[in-house]
């Protein structure tokens, strides 16, 4: 298998990260990595893993240590997936997954999980996009139901998409300013790998992200943003069955995507 960075997170809380989450983790990069590491390793911890007829992934893994429940969805898609001329869309497409859906506000999704005690955090990859929050056990409906809307009706304007790719190249030249060899790390890659896929950064470059079009995002989200392409994880103080209810309540008429192709190995 080919080499790959370490996953950079953003936007981390204050606080130490749990063990609840930080299994769920290990428990979603295993499948969606294609479960090699679940096959070197068996975790301790009871497991459930099933597919629903949309394709979408569950993994159920109840521990009553604490009273929280912790919700991750992985979707198979990063920089790896994008084309010569449109580099950092992987990435501005995480942001761009708080900009609302059919019935959550713009930004509201986080709001929701503040107000109701939580903590969340995303993260991008080469070929991962990660969101996952950390909640009290009686929250775990909301979180399906905020996942759910924004996987099957993300609502993507002219002014959020505006606004997300205004701070994405903010975000590019803050990143210049503070890294003198930002530049020399991106040669460093390219001279470690001849294809476009890997050798492009996740971030993307300026040109390319201010030529990027709300088509362009629409478009991306409608292939990889599928349930037949994510993987839905659940861990902690929760009760099996009641939350395989609330799975199919929320996430089994979510129509699945085209076939997309696996990550490049």
């Amino acid at each position: 298998m080919r080499w790959r960075r370490t996953l950079n997170l953003k936007r981390t809380m204050p606080g130490e990260r749990r063990p609840l989450l930080g299994f769920g983790l290990f428990l979603l990069g295993s499948l969606a990595l294609g479960g090699s590491v679940l096959a070197q390793q068996v975790p301790s911890f009871p497991l459930t893993h099933i597919k629903l007829r949309n394709g979408l992934q569950v993994i159920f893994s109840e521990d009553f240590s604490f009273p929280l429940v912790s919700v991750a969805v992985a979707y198979d898609v990063g920089s790896v997936h994008e084309v010569s001329g449109k580099t950092g869309l992987a990435y501005l497409m995480e942001n761009l997954m708080f900009s609302g859906s059919a019935n959550v506000s713009p930004r509201q999704h986080i709001n929701y999980i503040s107000r109701a005690g939580g903590q969340f955090n995303a993260a991008a990859s080469e070929d991962m996009t990660l969101f996952y929050q950390t909640v009290p056990s009686n929250q775990l409906a909301l979180v399906l139901w905020l996942e759910s809307d924004r996987m099957k009706s993300l609502e993507l304007s002219d002014a959020e998409f505006e606004k997300a790719r205004n701070d994405h190249l903010e975000d590019l030249r803050q990143r210049k300013m503070a890294d003198p060899y930002l530049e020399s790390s991106l040669s460093f890659d390219q001279l470690l790998y001849s294809d476009f896929a890997y050798s492009h950064p996740l971030l993307g470059t300026e040109d390319d992200v201010r030529n990027l079009t709300l088509d362009d995002a629409k478009s991306f989200y409608s292939t990889y943003y599928v349930p037949n392409n994510a993987v839905l994880c659940i861990i902690g103080n929760f009760n099996k069955l009641k939350a395989r209810e609330l799975v199919s309540r929320y996430f089994e008429t979510i129509p699945a995507g085209k076939h997309v192709s696996p990550s490049l190995e």
